[in-house]
């Protein structure tokens, strides 16, 4: 059975240090090393380069509000985020790490667990209702996002976007899902029909630049796009929405993994 495991925390640390990069960044390390002192094989494995990793973070909050870049101060502060994991074997080994001890040594700090909770999301169970009519939706971007652009010509290098464009959101998104799941989306037919059924109608979007760690930069996009559907009778209107609720576990977009593209969905007219 497929899922989607998510582990909540929240966290303090013994001493205060300096963000380096996006905080997304420091708990994808801190997931790493958790994991690392159960077994560095599946760390190793699941840090090596992928077209699509089974791991996506969200960056650090601080009373709700998201850490982009600072500090992580000691005790007086409680933090929280999330991992989440499609791969079963290496989330039951994270979860026996953290419960083993409830405290990660990184090089910075310590960091105590002062909470974790679980949540697993069996993939089938998302699967949308094709009679449901939405008419419209937002998707609401809570970390920058950038989405790659299809390119065409051989060796061209990579493209990426800026503003979340219907189209390029759910072709990423029905990728990243037939990753995982057993049962496929065809990618090409499904965004044929967005493209001629699903429009963004309002937004407001700021860009927002990203540091990665190790000299890289990026840059992504924030706030928040609203779509119309045109036509909801087709059968493609059950892999949107099945998409759209994959999207609040998985993400969006590039660097899922680094806490980037992390989304909350809102359903405007049904």
């Amino acid at each position: 059975m497929m899922a989607v495991s998510i582990l909540r925390l929240h966290f303090m640390v013994d001493r205060s240090f300096p963000l380096t990069s996006f905080s997304g960044v420091f708990v994808y390390k801190l997931a790493l090393t958790a994991l690392a002192r159960i077994n560095s094989v599946l760390a190793d494995d699941l840090h090596s380069p992928k077209p699509f990793k089974p791991i996506v973070c969200s960056g650090v909050r601080v009373g709700g509000k998201l850490l982009r870049h600072g500090a992580i101060m000691k005790p007086e502060v409680t933090y929280s985020t999330k991992i989440a994991l499609l791969d079963d074997v290496a989330f039951k080994a994270l979860l026996k790490s953290i419960f083993s001890k409830m405290s990660v040594r990184i090089p910075a700090a310590n960091v105590f667990i002062s909470s974790a909770e679980v949540e697993v999301k069996n993939l089938q169970s998302l699967i949308g209702e094709s009679d449901l009519r939405i008419k419209k939706f937002r998707v609401d971007f809570l970390s920058p996002t950038q989405l790659g652009k299809a390119v065409q010509i051989k060796d061209t290098k990579p493209i990426f976007r800026l503003f979340p464009d219907p189209s390029s959101l759910f072709r990423n998104l029905a990728r990243y899902w037939n990753a995982f799941s057993r049962e496929k989306i065809d990618v090409e037919k499904l965004v044929f029909w967005i493209e001629n059924r699903v429009h963004e109608c309002a937004y407001s979007l700021r860009t927002v630049p990203v540091v990665l760690g190790e000299s890289r930069r990026t840059i992504g996009f924030m706030g928040y796009c609203e779509y119309e559907i045109r036509d909801y009778e087709q059968e493609e209107i059950k892999w949107l929405l099945t998409l759209l609720k994959f999207s609040k576990y998985a993400g969006v977009g590039k660097h899922r993994a680094l806490g980037m593209g992390e989304v909350d969905i809102k359903y405007l007219e049904i």
